[in-house]
């Protein structure tokens, strides 16, 4: 019998227009989309975590839910329409009512700290707080940890605090993740999931 989990997610947001090489165009959302739900379905969680930027986390949040799976949702600050303004407003008004939906029916919504934007560390301090809430969780109801990264290896964040700095804790606490190749789904090929081997990148 498969042990129970807890499913800890990260993923690239929307494109913002002044992007210079695509990394998650918005015409890419079903293929995304598709590959998380398909994802979901086969790790089976108990619990799921993330934030909830548009893009990646907004996406995985609604799957989720639709999954009839608790959803504990982590935001970088306690402010909503700052995390609004600076990570989900940009790609339309459609994410912003996706957002306050997801946020609405999640089992838990957390903040990392009281107050609003201050610089970019915040973001970074969320990704860690996804995993390590997840972990705590894990632990205190005897349930493995499963993290799930939607990325492309190949391009640098535009920032602290995304896919990136998820992925880099991981492999510091030896933690295998699985990993959605956005590259793969860029150029129309079937959704690559990878399972990465503890401490590589």
């Amino acid at each position: 019998m498969k042990k129970r989990c807890v499913v800890a997610f990260a993923g690239h947001m929307i494109d913002k227009p002044s992007r210079p090489s695509p990394r998650f165009p918005p015409q890419a959302e079903f293929a995304v989309q598709s590959a998380i739900c398909d994802e979901i379905k086969r790790l089976s969680p108990t619990v799921a975590v993330s934030s909830a930027a548009n893009g990646g986390d907004i996406i995985f949040a609604e799957e989720v839910l639709k999954q009839k799976i608790p959803l504990y949702i982590v935001l970088p600050f306690k402010d909503k329409r700052s995390f609004i303004r600076q990570s989900v407003a940009y790609a339309g008004k459609q994410w912003v009512i996706r957002f306050r939906k997801v946020c609405t029916q999640a089992s838990g919504l957390y903040f990392v700290k009281p107050g609003s934007y201050e610089d970019e560390r915040d973001f970074e301090d969320n990704q860690h707080a996804v995993i390590f809430f997840a972990l705590g969780f894990a632990a205190a109801n005897n349930m493995r940890i499963i993290p799930l990264i939607l990325y492309d290896d190949s391009q640098q964040e535009d920032g602290q605090g995304g896919s990136i700095s998820f992925l880099k804790l991981l492999t510091g606490l030896n933690i295998e993740f699985h990993a959605i190749n956005m590259a793969a789904i860029r150029a129309g090929l079937h959704p690559e999931v990878n399972v990465r081997d503890k401490g590589r990148k």
